[in-house]
């Protein structure tokens, strides 16, 4: 049965109102102090959320249309995972922080899922890579030992066994930036070896489509792979080189489909549509997941109102004074905008680039504008008198229009807006890229 028919009686007939899907439920008991407060749960990218009651019981359901996955909880008292592989009821008792039980459906399998041996299980990041590779290479063999001794269902632990080979992925995946980290080394570039280990590890394997992990191996080796063969200057450029990897490497459909969407995504979230619209063709071939598609093509309108000659969107925002400065006071000039944060570091490094940027273009008709989106505006306030900042200062944090118009995510971001109040770049180029100085001169200088 796909559906419970629900019928109301008027008069001496019946009406049909509605299919209701039936359901699987999970429950979620909590100490009674956290009711009012809420359980967010992610399975296969949706989420699904519950209010915690009086009684302290959270009740989260999911449609009858199930694929075998686990589900990602996180709520008052921490994070779980548990293992939902049919519309059998499940139960979380929990108790405290690290604290918890679980009862019924595949109670043992949830047990394994959250006892840690993963993250309790390090690698030792100081290491170089030759060392690392070498510990690393045993990862997989001490995982798939531990999974056995646990004599789990053989359903649960085949498919387990496929997800332990990413997540030993991954943790390679990651040795660049720990080991940098780590050693407090500054543009760290491995061996050849790291690559040549990483592409005789990374196989495709449609089995592991259900687990995040297969996913974001092949997402972030595609982009370490690209980037170290096939680097270029610029992120459109390289986001092409990204989308032809997947075009000729990639056979896996599903994998195809998720790595297409996630760089275009993350692209145009990042850096705007300018560059994008050649892409839309193969997206459209690969990605046939309806929601999917519907939220991308959201997103694309959206970034697509500060594409480059959409007029800019007006803001007015205080100065250190608290005096309010208008976009459109600017008419008649460039305006070259740093959204900028106090706790950013690579906004902070900007600052001596932005100061020979302002005087080497001293007297031409442009105006430079620092905007803030901390939360503080006494740290915002100090930390320009520390800089001895100069230009206009004004502040946004991050609820007003000016965030949310011109789509702030990653600082530092800067804006390059014509004298008609256009928009040229919504992601120009930095103060200490040499090209920008050549840009803003070309534009500045009479003709």
């Amino acid at each position: 049965m796909n559906g419970k028919k629900i019928w109301k009686i008027i008069g001496c007939g019946f009406l049909l109102l509605e299919t209701l899907p039936m359901f699987s439920q999970i429950s979620v008991r909590l100490p009674s102090e956290f009711s009012g407060q809420e359980i967010d749960m992610k399975f296969h990218g949706k989420h699904y959320k519950a209010p915690v009651n009086e009684a302290g019981i959270s009740l989260l359901r999911l449609p009858e249309t199930l694929h075998y996955g686990y589900a990602f909880l996180s709520g008052p008292l921490g994070n779980l995972t548990v293992c939902i592989d049919s519309k059998a009821p499940q139960t979380i008792v929990w108790e405290g922080r690290n604290s918890y039980r679980f009862l019924g459906n595949n109670q043992a399998i949830n047990e394994y899922l959250n006892d840690g041996f993963l993250y309790r299980h390090s690698l030792n990041y100081l290491d170089n890579d030759t060392v690392f590779i070498e510990q690393w290479s045993r990862l997989y063999e001490t995982f798939s030992r531990h999974l056995e001794e646990a004599s789990l269902p053989e359903f649960f632990s085949s498919k387990e066994r496929v997800r332990l080979y990413y997540v030993a992925c991954n943790l390679l995946l990651v040795y660049p930036i720990r080991h940098s980290l780590a050693c407090r080394l500054e543009n760290y570039v491995p061996s050849l070896l790291y690559y040549e280990t990483l592409r005789k590890a990374m196989v495709e394997n449609p089995e592991g489509n259900i687990f995040w992990e297969y996913r974001q191996a092949f997402r972030d080796w595609i982009s370490q792979e690209t980037d170290y063969f096939h680097p270029r200057p610029t992120n459109i450029e390289k986001l092409e080189v990204l989308m032809d990897y997947v075009q000729q490497h990639v056979s896996d459909s599903l994998l195809a489909s998720y790595l297409v969407d996630n760089y275009l995504t993350w692209h145009v979230r990042h850096f705007g549509i300018d560059g994008v619209a050649c892409h839309l063709p193969y997206y459209d071939r690969k990605v046939k997941d309806l929601q999917t598609r519907q939220e991308f093509y959201a997103l694309y309108k959206q970034y697509g109102q500060i594409a480059k000659g959409c007029s800019a969107p007006e803001f007015c925002l205080p100065d250190t004074s608290g005096n309010s400065v208008c976009l459109n006071s600017f008419r008649g000039k460039y305006v070259y905008i740093d959204v900028w944060a106090t706790w950013c570091v690579p906004c902070c490094k900007e600052f001596s680039y932005l100061r020979q940027l302002e005087e080497q273009l001293k007297g031409a008709d442009i105006v430079f504008v620092g905007i803030s989106i901390d939360s503080n505006r006494k740290s915002w306030k100090e930390k320009i008198a520390k800089e001895h900042l100069t230009g206009i200062q004004l502040y946004s944090g991050k609820e007003g229009s000016f965030f949310h118009d011109y789509k702030i995510g990653l600082v530092p971001r800067f804006i390059l807006i014509d004298p008609q109040g256009n928009i040229l770049n919504a992601n120009m180029t930095r103060p200490s890229a040499p090209s920008t100085l050549q840009v803003l001169r070309s534009l500045t200088t009479p003709k």
